[in-house]
């Protein structure tokens, strides 16, 4: 056998060994790094200990039929019904078409609709403001009925109109209404 073939292989030998050793130490190195755990006692009262904090609170944006418009800081998963307490709701807010059950997320917008009025004229009282698709029978809910006029009378289901002019007769006990051009 040759001498120096040996003394090569020898030597190659070696350096996968030292390579080897090199990378298990510097696995294991890491490993521990990763893994070593922090010794309340070994740590000064003066030094703090990081904690990651986390904002219980987030930011949404409520617009439209509301007292207080503009961005509201409320706790994750409130509901759209607690926060437009904070945001005031005006009296006309139409909520039918709300979910109010539904849990606001951050950044939302969320736009309160207004609802939509209609103005009737009723003898002796004057011009009368009443949601859209206000029936003629659910008149006296909106209204003071003047004496002698029977709350029974109003048993017409249909829709009042913008404009309308309703006379009510109190000698009769009946109400009926004309359109006004």
């Amino acid at each position: 056998m040759n001498p120096a073939k040996t003394e090569t292989l020898h030597f190659v030998e070696w350096g996968a060994l030292l390579t080897l050793l090199t990378v298990l130490g510097a696995t294991l190195g890491v490993v521990y790094w990763q893994n070593r755990s922090i010794d309340e006692a070994s740590i000064a009262p003066n030094q703090a200990v990081a904690h990651a904090i986390v904002d219980p609170y987030t930011t949404i944006n409520i617009e439209g039929a509301v007292g207080n418009p503009g961005k509201l800081k409320v706790l994750k998963g409130t509901s759209l019904k607690e926060a437009l307490t904070q945001a005031a709701l005006l009296p006309d807010a139409d909520l039918s078409k709300l979910s109010l059950e539904r849990k606001v997320r951050k950044g939302q917008s969320v736009w309160i609709p207004s609802k939509e009025w209609v103005f009737i004229e009723v003898e002796g009282l004057g011009r009368v403001k009443l949601p859209r698709g206000t029936r003629f029978c659910e008149l006296p809910r909106f209204i003071t009925l003047p004496e002698g006029v029977e709350r029974s009378k109003f048993k017409s289901k249909r829709v009042l109109k913008d404009r309308e002019k309703i006379f009510l007769k109190q000698d009769l006990g009946q109400s009926f209404g004309k359109l006004l051009c």
